[in-house]
């Protein structure tokens, strides 16, 4: 402003500078200035004993020549400028994180109504300080800083994570180089960030300190909160079969005491468990734990959840999701045979040998028909088990091969159905042939006839000493289907042609059971060269097929051991048998490396804020690339009926190296299945993967409002805090000016001001030398 009045042609602002600092520097300036002041001094002191009038007079002259001198030398230089200030910001910022979702007691509105609320009453208010010159910002925070209106701080907070000092280090960053007045912070101040339950961090104090803008904060809380939330989930991300898994959750509470809830552990949508827990205080961490024995692998969801109380301020939280990846640490496989055989001893030698192969084996020696002249105490034989394996461990197996088995004289007819039942959830069943298997056995007349490859006839088993139509004795060279060639079961080695080669030249069987016919869907590896069906086709020996979701495979022959001992006597490394055996056991099982079709997902968990990416492979029966697949995937919650609609439906078409990229967006918290189906090669392939969505970090964990960081904000920045209502918004007045029109004038470089400090000078010194002084 100006010093003088007003300021001529219309100029309302000026500054003045020294020229001379440019050449001289500041302690050129610092010089010339202390010389002037010496210069004065030394007037003043010789002039101690003059009359008081002419000495005035002497001094003032001193002090003016030496100033108006002075001047000239400093070149002072004047800036008349017409400047406006520029309006700066305030600044709005909305918690928009899931915490804002909890709700009095009474069901009232919940905190980002209330917060929604509080800003379309500040309106006047709002438009008042954008009428004196401020321009007001609304945003909206949680895990980030985003730009908002109005109309969309009436919509669901979705944010999984409170950030009160990381939103206020993004407001820093938007308004570098911008004149902020003020900060408006509507939190509940549950944070979830680097400042937690409080004090301010370092950070956080710095990030205050650089905005230079009061900070008024309003805290949302109730007068009284209810809520039960299931906090953490502990839980190992990797379990083996067989082998009891631990689950502990911890249960939160806040203002629900002195009571008794139950905690539900779900599997794929299904209870499994439920355990009480007792609630004690107002505000209380409960721990409660859930034993399970896995009996098969794969990738399993799991919910604990607590009921929904009346009164609760949150319902999102009484539950999660996780997932349980369960594998294998060794195949478990029950052997039962009718008697002993050579086929019998080959594979039960070989299935022992096998170190991945946990094998539990019986083989009846005798029957209680037969005539022994001991007692029964005096043997070492023991009864044969039935209830303990088909009832009480039959589900702890994962492969059951009945050789040549007769069933009947042991009391297992009853627990065939229960057989059934293991093999349809996905237990895996082997039947080989034999004068007590297939129709020869009876198994016509029983539950396994729903789940074998091949249609059995409902016949009763021939008499002893009969001669029995659905057995063959006679030699044969066994030949390998077009299925075969590629099964993983038959691939003895993996070139198809080679493989076709290497069959050709194993030693013929000796006997078959015969059978109406191959099931439909089932998988015809072997036939007989000569023998026809009921439907006229050639006669199988090897057949494999897919029942519910399990799996089964029937040898209609007790020679396969001929691949073994006979091959390796004709000159044949003789590991024909074993090969075989491997592979049908992996198949059996549902070996993930033999899946044509497998997904392949970038996590078991993903993040609200991650898309859903997994990678599809495709393979031909040979394990080699196949590429031009059409992939469909479906996405539906874990859990749902099959049939229902999918969430998401994509369609991909594998690359030359049998892969392709699945890109399912995002999707809200829950447990999930991915399923993709495709046909290769004439077969229709299948497989699903389950993951998990969930919020990111403990957002619900602790819904309870807190006040502390807020109050501190406002404390630290100068700002005010209210609770539930809006303080007095004081802003700070604007920093920022925009020049318009300007005038420089360079006094220094008038001539009369240079003028009269030289006559000033003079006259003093003419007068000094009239009155006696030097």
């Amino acid at each position: 402003m100006s010093l003088f009045g007003r300021l001529p042609g219309g100029y309302n602002d000026w500054r003045l500078s020294l020229g001379a600092a440019v050449h001289l520097g500041r302690v050129g300036v610092a010089l010339l200035i202390a010389a002037a002041a010496v210069a004065i001094a030394l007037s003043a002191l010789s002039l101690a004993d003059e009359r008081r009038g002419r000495g005035l007079l002497l001094f003032g002259l001193r002090v003016a020549g030496v100033l108006a001198c002075l001047a000239t030398a400093l070149e002072p230089t004047v800036e008349l400028r017409q400047v406006t200030h520029v309006p700066n910001r305030v600044a709005v910022l909305v918690d928009a994180s899931r915490s804002m979702e909890v709700r009095p007691p009474d069901g009232g509105p919940s905190r980002a109504q209330r917060a929604a609320a509080l800003i379309d009453a500040a309106g006047p208010e709002l438009a008042a300080l954008q009428r004196d010159g401020h321009d007001v910002d609304l945003y909206t925070f949680a895990d980030a800083l985003s730009p908002a209106t109005r109309e969309s701080l009436h919509a669901a907070p979705t944010g999984d994570a409170t950030r009160i000092g990381e939103a206020l280090g993004e407001l820093r960053a938007r308004y570098a180089g911008r004149d902020l007045g003020a900060v408006l912070l509507i939190s509940d101040g549950v944070d979830t960030g680097r400042i937690g339950e409080g004090p301010l961090d370092a950070a956080t104090r710095a990030t205050v300190e650089a905005l230079g803008a009061p900070i008024h904060t309003v805290g949302l809380r109730e007068k009284s909160l209810r809520d039960l939330s299931i906090a953490t989930v502990l839980a190992d991300e990797l379990a083996f079969v067989r082998t009891q898994v631990t689950i502990e959750a911890v249960v939160r509470q806040n203002g629900l005491p002195d009571r008794q809830v139950d905690v539900t552990l779900e599997r794929d949508g299904r209870p499994i468990a439920t355990r009480g827990v007792v609630l004690r205080g107002d505000k209380s961490e409960e721990k409660v734990s859930f034993d399970w024995l896995p009996d098969h692998p794969g990738n399993f969801v799991f919910r604990i959840s607590t009921p929904v109380l009346a009164g609760e301020a949150l319902s999102s939280n009484n539950q999660q999701s996780f997932t349980l990846k369960v594998i294998r640490d060794r195949v478990r496989v029950l052997h039962v045979a009718g008697r002993p055989s050579w086929d019998e001893r080959f594979l039960r030698a070989m299935l022992r040998r096998d170190p991945n192969v946990d094998l539990v084996s019986f083989f009846i020696l005798r029957t209680e028909t037969d005539e022994q002249p001991w007692n029964h105490d005096d043997l070492s034989l023991i009864p044969f088990p039935t209830f303990e394996i088909f009832e009480e461990q039959l589900r702890s197996f994962d492969l059951v091969i009945f050789q040549n088995f007769n069933y009947a004289p042991y009391g297992v007819e009853p627990f065939l159905a229960n057989l059934r039942d293991y093999v349809e959830e996905g237990g895996a069943l082997a039947m080989i042939g034999g004068d007590l298997s297939f129709t020869s056995g009876g198994y016509g007349l029983t539950p396994l006839r729903d789940v074998l490859p091949v249609e059995l006839p409902p016949i009763a088993p021939a008499l002893e000493g009969e001669n029995d139509p659905a057995l063959t004795t006679d030699s044969f060279k066994p030949r390998l289907t077009a299925e075969g060639r590629s099964h993983p079961i038959t691939s003895l080695v993996l070139n198809p042609h080679e493989n076709e080669l290497v069959w050709s030249k194993l030693p013929p069987l000796q006997g078959v059971n015969r059978v109406p016919r191959v099931k439909p869907g089932a998988a015809t590896l072997l036939v007989h060269p000569t023998l026809k069906g009921a439907d006229g086709k050639p006669a199988p020996v090897l057949v494999a097929g897919d029942a519910g979701k399990g799996r089964t495979l029937a040898l209609l022959t007790d020679s396969a051991w001929h691949w073994g001992f006979l091959a390796a006597g004709e000159g044949d490394d003789g590991r024909a048998f074993q090969r075989f055996w491997e592979n049908a056991v992996h198949w059996l099982v549902r070996d993930p490396a033999l899946t044509l079709l497998r997904i392949e997902l970038a996590r078991q968990e993903y993040r609200r804020d991650q898309p859903i990416t997994a990678r599809v492979r495709a393979m031909h029966a040979d394990y080699t690339a196949a590429p031009g697949v059409d992939v469909t995937l479906e996405v539906t919650p874990a859990g749902a009926a099959a049939g229902g609609k999918p969430l998401r439906a994509l369609h991909v078409t594998t690359d030359n190296d049998g892969d392709a990229e699945v890109d399912a967006g995002l999707l809200p918290s829950g447990a999930y299945r991915m399923t993709g189906r495709a046909t290769l090669d004439g077969r229709a392939l299948s497989h699903d993967e389950t993951f998990v969505v969930r919020a990111a970090g403990p957002e619900l964990d602790d819904v309870a409002a807190r006040d502390r960081v807020l109050r501190e904000l406002a404390q630290v920045s100068g700002g005010d805090y209210r609770t539930e209502q809006l303080p007095p918004l004081s802003v700070r007045p604007s920093r920022e000016i925009r020049v318009g029109r300007q005038e420089t004038v360079e006094v220094w470089s008038r001539p009369p001001l240079l003028l009269v400090g030289l006559a000033l000078l003079l006259i003093e010194w003419t007068l000094r030398r009239r009155s006696g002084h030097v």
